[in-house]
């Protein structure tokens, strides 16, 4: 069987099969090598930082991503639904007003957060902190439109280096900030926040020598079409960030700054699991939508298969990391963090949830993001109210399980609405096929 393709060039079902495997390797390493700096780095801030400390730096984080969901306004999703709808030139102006309204989501962000004196109090962090995690977040939106551009046009190796190029910058940055200067928090949550300043003027530099983007002018057209597409998806992108926010939040309001450390330690040693899943997820998702949109049944049943084996891969590693959960904090965390290993337990078990939920592709490819944004404002709030109960009445580690189990209601409810919008043959994946009449 041969397929076309954009170039218009055959080519065969095994080339296909060997140019997936290709660049899953290439994002995988990409991936692997990205997600192990901040993972190797975790034993030297743990033992450099105080639980008190750590937890500054785990609310700098979390602003830090919730923002970046806010003012993205879906920039990954829009991007590689538009891509192939929109020509050179109107997609380069559609990209345009896409940033600049990131800009102005990002100013009322900041002016949102500075006339919430009580909300900075909880996020244990000084409002120019504060400031500075919101335009982070901004620039971290302008990489991510960069790196999705490489990533539709599936050029792995432009895609792989520029990360990695990036993180490294992170993660020297912040340990000369915090070793040798010794600025504590501060120094890690700056060499997050300049690192992604830094990026986003090259992004920016290279998307409009590559013709890419064009600020001006902008039509009424493309800006229906992001906010009816972005809008929908930022309930969406937040409810897992935004469920780590709640916890961290709550904790840090009823329970104290050193608590939030160990959590936030916790927390890091199970990205693990989603660190697989967005492996997966960047390798196939370009390809998922090709399929969907080309009808094409030997795609689909192929990823469908791939889909079954991820679920499997995950839950096994989750067991093993939920078993081995005190060896492992002992050793990367030390033993100033005591409360980490039960609920690094939980933990794992809410990641394994999050890293299988592939499902919100098949939705968005149908445009009915709004579907998305009622799931995961049903999960969020619905872990807002059982979290502060489980906090007040039993403690931290109900806090976690409920995350675990709102983890658990939003891959459901997710797979639910990807089979009505655009069903995957997962029968036939497993060898169950309809009987015909």
């Amino acid at each position: 069987m041969e397929l076309l393709v954009n170039s218009g060039s055959p080519v065969s079902s095994s080339g296909r099969r060997s140019s997936f495997r290709n660049d899953f390797l290439c994002y995988g390493l990409t991936e692997l090598i990205n997600k192990m700096m901040p993972f190797l780095l975790l034993p030297v801030m743990a033992r450099v930082l105080n639980p008190a400390e750590f937890g500054h730096v785990a609310m700098f984080e979390t602003l830090h991503a919730v923002s970046l969901v806010v003012v993205s306004l879906g920039v990954s999703g829009a991007i590689k639904v538009f891509y192939f709808r929109y020509p050179g030139d109107e997609f380069a102006r559609f990209l345009g007003t896409l940033i600049v309204l990131s800009t102005l989501f990002s100013l009322a962000v900041v002016a949102l957060l500075l006339c919430l004196p009580e909300l900075q109090r909880w996020l244990l962090i000084p409002s120019s902190w504060v400031a500075l995690a919101v335009v982070a977040a901004l620039a971290e939106a302008i990489n991510v439109a960069r790196l999705t551009l490489w990533q539709v046009e599936q050029r792995p190796l432009h895609y792989g280096g520029y990360r990695v190029a990036q993180t490294a910058l992170n993660m020297g940055l912040s340990l000369y900030l915090v070793l040798p200067l010794q600025l504590s928090w501060q120094g890690r949550a700056g060499g997050i926040a300049v690192a992604s300043v830094l990026f986003a003027l090259l992004s920016l530099v290279l998307m409009s020598r590559e013709r890419r983007l064009h600020i001006w002018p902008f039509t009424g057209v493309h800006l229906h079409s992001i906010l009816k597409f972005g809008l929908p998806l930022i309930p969406h992108g937040l409810s897992a960030w935004s469920r780590t926010g709640i916890d961290r939040l709550l904790l840090s309001a009823f329970a104290g700054g050193a608590l939030v450390g160990s959590y936030a330690a916790a927390f890091q040693i199970s990205l693990v699991l989603f660190t697989l899943g967005r492996i997966f997820r960047t390798a196939w998702e370009p390809r998922m939508l090709r399929a969907l949109a080309d009808h094409d049944p030997a795609s689909l049943l192929q990823l469908t298969r791939l889909f079954l084996l991820l679920w499997l891969i995950v839950a096994a590693l989750a067991c093993a990391v939920a078993v081995a959960a005190e060896p492992i904090c002992r050793l990367m965390l030390g033993s100033d963090y005591p409360d980490s290993p039960q609920l690094l337990y939980w933990a794992v078990i809410g990641q394994a949830f999050l890293a299988m939920k592939v499902a919100d592709v098949q939705v968005m490819h149908a445009r009915r993001t709004a579907i998305l944004g009622w799931i995961s404002l049903l999960t969020t709030l619905l872990h807002l109210v059982l979290g502060y109960l489980a906090l007040r009445h039993w403690g931290v580690v109900a806090l976690v399980q409920v995350s675990a189990l709102t983890f658990l209601l939003g891959f459901m409810l997710t797979q639910l609405a990807g089979q009505i919008c655009a069903p995957l043959p997962y029968g036939a994946a497993v060898g169950i096929r309809r009987c015909r009449s």
